[in-house]
């Protein structure tokens, strides 16, 4: 059996339906071109030749299924696909906030500065909204709002007001 080292370096068993869900969410979420039958074609083919193999890494699994993707001509999905890793990876990261609060502190995030025209930024209890604020939005955007729906927004397809 082959095993698959995830990315918090721990090790499970290759479970080809992953790869079936996976292909499925991105068919369905992304492009919206539904053929579950190359979704199980996909995760055979990578089950087959990763038979073989005594260990592989997740990230090598995503390169496989992408390129399988592209294979079988489902390019829309396959860059559905990536771009919900994309969003995943993202939200995934324990602390994507240092940055923003930052720019905040030094008066150089000045999207969250012109937030409201109506509170001087300057104010210690203005910045203390605002801070509360970004981690809110940062958050919702890795724990509670779903990876399509965070993709969505992040491509502007959708708004979501936070």
């Amino acid at each position: 059996m082959t095993k698959v080292i995830k990315r918090d370096c721990s090790v499970v068993n290759f479970n080809k339906d992953k790869i079936e869900i996976a292909i499925k969410k991105a068919m369905k979420n992304g492009s919206g071109i539904y053929k579950p039958n190359v979704a199980e074609l996909v995760a055979s083919d990578i089950e087959n030749e990763l038979s073989d193999t005594t260990e592989v890494s997740i990230y090598k699994i995503e390169e496989m299924v992408f390129s399988k993707l592209v294979e079988y001509g489902q390019k829309e999905t396959a860059r559905a696909y990536e771009s919900y890793r994309t969003v995943r990876e993202m939200q995934r990261k324990e602390n994507t906030t240092d940055d923003s609060i930052e720019g905040l502190i030094k008066r150089t995030n000045r999207e969250v500065l012109k937030e409201n025209s109506n509170k001087s930024a300057n104010v210690a209890c203005t910045q203390r909204d605002l801070i509360a604020g970004e981690v809110s939005k940062d958050i919702a955007k890795r724990r509670l709002i779903p990876a399509h729906l965070v993709q969505a927004h992040e491509s502007r397809a959708i708004h979501i007001h936070k």
